[in-house]
């Protein structure tokens, strides 16, 4: 997915889970931790096209980054904060926001066609479930509306800001799964076709 919408899902992932105890700076981390695994696309800043597609999705949007890295990154954070703040948090909401913002983005890139290398360093497959494009305007405007409330004086002093974010992913997720179910439809519909001409195809790919 496009770092824009990598970063608003990470910004929802932490208001959802830290809101209540960080306030904004739940959402604020949330926010980068949610676009670092991109940070990839540096490894092969000086390689070729097919040495950009192999290396781009590779360790960092690994399942096994994010329990790893977001600990780190939580404990750095709330070392920081405890020397800046009377009220810095505690250290096991801060890893939880790094650490489920992380988990977000292989996550949300895992329901494009291109796919990403989900059990790295264990096996280079790559998994996809098409479920959107690379960039899809209606997901990414869902995030930011819902940020965007949660940001709204007249509602954020009446509702919780957290429940906000979680009806946000409830709602960005069900657009989700409906994008997954049509694509099951058409590749049954292509099926048929292809069948219907004597075709018996080995792989249906959405592109």
């Amino acid at each position: 997915m496009d770092p824009f919408s990598q970063a608003a899902l990470g910004a929802v992932v932490g208001q959802a889970v830290g809101h209540r105890e960080l306030g904004y700076r739940a959402a604020l981390y949330g926010a980068m931790a949610g676009a670092l695994p991109d940070i990839d696309v540096l490894f092969s800043v000086n390689g070729d096209f097919v040495d950009q597609l192999v290396t781009h999705r590779g360790l960092t949007h690994s399942l096994f980054f994010a329990p790893v890295i977001g600990p780190v990154l939580g404990w750095l954070i709330w070392h920081r904060e405890r020397r800046r703040r009377d009220d810095p948090g505690t250290l096991r909401t801060w890893i939880w926001v790094m650490t489920l913002a992380l988990l977000s983005h292989p996550l949300l890139d895992l329901l494009t066609p291109y796919g990403t290398q989900l059990m790295l360093p264990f096996s280079d497959a790559r998994f996809a479930v098409n479920a959107m494009p690379i960039i899809d305007p209606v997901y990414t405007s869902l995030l930011a509306l819902g940020l965007l409330i949660a940001w709204l004086p007249a509602l954020r002093d009446r509702w919780p800001t957290a429940l906000t974010a979680m009806l946000t992913l409830l709602i960005s997720s069900a657009y989700l799964g409906y994008g997954w179910l049509q694509g099951v439809k058409t590749e049954a519909v292509a099926l048929q076709q292809l069948q219907a001409r004597g075709i018996t195809p080995e792989r249906l790919a959405e592109v």
